[in-house]
């Protein structure tokens, strides 16, 4: 048996996933387009994950990232430490191919903690009952087109795509292979199309699974074309009780007049590890002001030591120096603060907390967009 029939029947074991011609293709596209690592044990491959080159739009810039996916032990060999062993081999490889940061959608957020990962984004989770469209305004103009997701449709998706969500931070600039991974993945979802006048076009990707409605993907630029599309999927209440949208806006609380039948839970939707600390903050400090450095003490990992941060000139110093440190912590404790977008007072109360012995305006002042993250690795 090859390498990849190997690695395919380990996850499907280990993610008790269906064995379908079409899953079979997808992860064939995908093992093809990724970096593979795995350990074998007894001439069997007994531990692997994945690492998926791509660009993101990051404080509008464009940089690479991994997407790492598919990170599975047979049961026979877990608790041996061939995981980490993994992860310490991927951390080298990326730091090798000059990609900064990995993310990854965790099972366990205290597993991949360990790992120096931290969560850096979240998604809403809405779902009402077909009386909330009671009070869903109407669409004035446009029109509907409707179509099965698959490879003719992708021009399409991909046009409009790169005009709405992939202009957001921390979005995936996708590339055709990965939406024909997407629609071999989902392969019984629908989207449909929506024409306005006088904006540009709008789509809506779903799924209908018992008495629920579920809308995969929205991309959209306008209050318009969302209402619009949300009006799509009240022309099926006649056939589904409950409707279903996961995103990373919160757009839906301004739409509908009355939100009280709108349940909202808001969950970490993926974590982060930098792997180039230099390269992150070299973005992050691309516009930065102020004249006097800012000093942060890195407490762990091969990025350890004072980063002096000033005017968009990054210097590395392995020990003290008598320099007047700012902020100290441990690398994923800055995670959020740099890849996240999130304030220095909103980071106060997580588990591993940030020391500031002297305030410094640039990190005092921060303010990034939330990362809107739409894929899933």
């Amino acid at each position: 048996m090859d390498q990849f029939e190997q690695i395919y029947q380990l996850i499907q074991y280990a993610f008790n996933k269906p064995n379908t011609t079409e899953r079979y293709q997808a992860f064939q596209l995908l093992y093809d387009h990724s970096l593979i690592f795995k350990n074998s044990t007894n001439n069997t491959i007994s531990h692997h994950l994945l690492a998926t080159p791509f660009k993101m739009r990051l404080f509008n810039q464009e940089i690479p990232i991994a997407g790492v996916g598919y990170v599975a032990t047979l049961p026979e060999y877990r608790g041996g430490g061939g995981i980490r062993q993994l992860f310490d081999t991927l951390f080298q490889t990326l730091s090798l191919e000059n990609i900064p940061v990995s993310f990854l959608a965790p099972f366990s957020q205290t597993f991949y903690r360990q790992f120096g990962y931290e969560n850096v984004c979240q998604h809403w989770v809405y779902t009402f009952n077909k009386e909330l469209f009671a009070f869903l305004p109407k669409t004035k103009e446009g029109k509907y087109e409707r179509q099965i997701l698959n490879n003719a449709a992708l021009v399409k998706i991909q046009s409009i795509y790169e005009t709405s969500l992939a202009t957001q931070n921390g979005s995936l600039q996708r590339e055709e292979w990965w939406y024909q991974y997407k629609t071999l993945k989902y392969s019984n979802n629908t989207y449909v199309v929506f024409y306005s006048h006088c904006h540009n076009d709008s789509y809506m990707i779903y799924h209908m699974d018992g008495d629920t409605f579920f809308m995969d993907e929205l991309a959209y630029t306008t209050k318009e074309q969302l209402i619009a599309l949300l009006n799509f999927a009240k022309s099926h209440q006649m056939s589904f009780n409950k409707f279903k949208l996961e995103t990373a806006n919160r757009h839906l609380e301004q739409i509908f007049t009355d939100t009280r039948l709108l349940h909202v839970e808001c969950y970490p939707y993926m974590m982060a590890c930098i792997h180039d600390l230099k390269s992150i903050l070299k973005i992050c400090s691309k516009n930065m002001q102020y004249n006097n450095p800012c000093y942060i003490e890195i407490t762990n990992s091969n990025q350890k030591g004072i980063w002096e941060i000033s005017n968009n000139t990054i210097k590395h110093h392995a020990s003290n120096d008598n320099l007047s440190i700012n902020y100290s912590g441990t690398l994923q404790a800055f995670t959020p603060l740099f890849i996240g977008g999130t304030s220095i007072h909103d980071l106060q109360f997580q588990s591993e907390a940030i020391t500031c012995y002297e305030k410094h305006p640039w990190i005092e002042q921060w303010h990034q967009p939330s990362l809107k993250l739409y894929d899933y690795f």
